[in-house]
């Protein structure tokens, strides 16, 4: 897909990927591109982190 081409196009160490905004109008089919990505990522030795392990600070929580 051109999502995956973009990102694989783009990305370099120390590159930041957000993926929490999912569906029309944004960014559709997040998750399989994800399936797709995380292991090119990982084949790359490239580690998959979160934003709170990022900033060596607890990810809060989204409200109830």
């Amino acid at each position: 897909s051109q999502q995956i081409a973009s990102v694989k196009s783009s990305c370099q160490n120390g590159s930041i990927v957000i993926t929490h905004i999912n569906g029309p109008p944004y960014h559709s089919g997040v998750y399989e591109a994800l399936k797709v990505l995380i292991p090119w990522w990982k084949d790359h030795g490239w580690r998959i982190v979160n934003i709170g392990t990022m900033l060596d600070a607890p990810t809060p929580r989204p409200p109830n």
